[in-house]
């Protein structure tokens, strides 16, 4: 299989914040694109990162047809003379910023078939350009896969088993746990991870608080599928590395798109940091905790509080705590379904019904809405990271898009998955609609969800 791929990557000062944009085609038909937001960098390294994306997304769409990277050939197309040059073995990689980024094309290139690079005037590269000037316009990246690519990965997933259990799939590891977590991105199809598909200006609910949502990393109750409602593991090896990826991610986007830099990919203002009180969410929340100090301290960023500021204080809530699984915590999906299949069966059709001695989904959206809706009028315009589990989350998602009960069998969420949701104030568009309340035909709606789901940034890992 052949694939064609277009890159370029830019900065706005040298080093500033920088962007670089992918283009994946079969023949002259785009079928993938990504584009990414980098707070700091130079022109060149956008570049390199441009390159990497686009061969990483096209040994994506090559296994979404069902081949194998090792049966792919690469046509590379770029106006960057320097990248071209290096990676075709004719000019030396001199610069120490650029050797490992170079190290990495030639880790994707050793499992293609093939890869050619090709140079072309800046005037046939006009695709990547305007993705990689999305990115730096709207401070925050995304991809897009076409339709039929989509579904494709959307069927692989469940054909390999992404949810043993999907009225509860994610309550003990959603289940994906041993070495899945970097296809939710792709599986949620390409809306979810299109932030800049949504502009905020057309919602007539004035200036929304952006939750950042995120699931916790893995436990050994998540790789054993055990449901892990009250239980109180901590994140394994693994889940500690996914912790940190997604913390560095979110603490980049909040620090490159914070103060007066703030676009589409983030709002202006201090950063809030809630958690679950269990252990595995707490020791995800305080590394994304860690890497917002980190960003401030390197880039000055208001986002949270500017060089040399104090880690941010994450604050501890019952209200993103996992449902009580009563009856069924710790055993696996298995042993539910073989022990308890009329209650498992009834849980699963109905959000309202709750295993022996726990809660209903019903129960869990019930304690999440005021919660929201405190975040909301508590922190109007700000940026605030909500650190939790499966069930919270998808009721959060539930509650931002006025959906029924069926969501909780019917949306998968991976273990460090996440989703950007922007919720309004009571009243704030002047209807008095409370937040995700389905109020059909008076258009009180209050929340806008940009993505759902999103773990590109786990991509590549090696830690199991």
């Amino acid at each position: 299989m052949r694939l064609d791929v277009e890159c370029d990557g830019g900065s706005r000062g040298n080093p500033g914040i920088a962007g670089c944009g992918s283009s994946v085609l079969e023949g002259d038909q785009e079928v993938a694109a990504r584009w990414e937001f980098i707070a700091k960098a130079t022109n060149n390294v956008a570049e390199y990162q441009g390159l990497i994306n686009a061969l990483e997304l096209a040994i994506e769409v090559a296994k979404m047809r069902g081949v194998a990277a090792a049966d792919l050939e690469i046509q590379v197309r770029m106006d960057s003379k320097l990248v071209v040059e290096q990676m075709s073995g004719r000019w030396k990689i001199k610069h120490p910023d650029m050797k490992p980024l170079a190290a990495r094309v030639k880790e994707l290139e050793a499992t293609l078939a093939a890869v050619t690079y090709n140079w072309v005037p800046r005037a046939q590269n006009k695709r990547a350009d305007e993705l990689a000037n999305r990115a730096m316009d709207d401070g925050v990246g995304g991809r897009w896969f076409d339709d039929a690519l989509s579904f494709q990965t959307a069927a692989d997933s469940v054909e390999a088993g992404g949810g043993a259990a999907p009225g509860f799939a994610g309550a003990a590891g959603a289940s994906g746990a041993a070495g899945n977590e970097s296809k939710g991105a792709a599986a949620t199809g390409a809306a979810a991870v299109t932030d800049a598909a949504s502009a905020p200006e057309w919602h007539p609910g004035g200036n929304p608080t952006r939750l950042w949502v995120l699931r916790h990393g893995q436990t050994v109750m998540s790789v054993q599928k055990q449901f892990s409602g009250l239980s109180d593991p901590e994140l394994t090896s693994h889940g500690r590395e996914q912790a940190r990826r997604a913390a560095a991610y979110v603490a980049g986007q909040l620090a490159g798109g914070a103060g007066d830099n703030a676009g589409a990919g983030s709002s202006a203002g201090p950063v809030a940091i809630y958690s679950s009180p269990l252990k595995r969410t707490r020791q995800t929340a305080e590394a994304v905790a860690e890497a917002l100090a980190e960003a401030a301290a390197v880039g000055g960023s208001s986002s949270a509080g500017g060089p040399g500021a104090a880690k941010p204080r994450v604050h501890v809530t019952e209200a993103l705590i996992e449902m009580n699984f009563g009856d069924w915590e710790g055993r696996t999906f298995a042993e539910v379904m073989d022990e308890f299949p009329l209650e498992h069966d009834a849980c699963f059709w109905d959000s309202a019904a709750a295993p022996s001695g726990g809660e209903s989904p019903d129960d869990v959206l019930a304690r999440v809405r005021p919660f929201l809706r405190d975040v909301a009028r508590n922190h109007p315009g700000e940026d605030v990271v909500l650190v939790s589990h499966v069930t919270p989350i998808k009721s959060i998602l539930r509650h931002a898009l006025c959906a029924s009960g069926a969501l909780y069998r019917t949306l998968h969420l991976d273990l460090a998955g996440l989703s950007v949701i922007e919720i309004f104030p009571d009243g704030s568009n002047g209807s008095g609609g409370e937040v995700g309340v389905n109020n059909k035909g008076s258009n009180k709606d209050s929340a806008v969800v940009r993505r759902v789901n999103d773990t590109h940034f786990l991509d590549g890992e090696t830690v199991r």
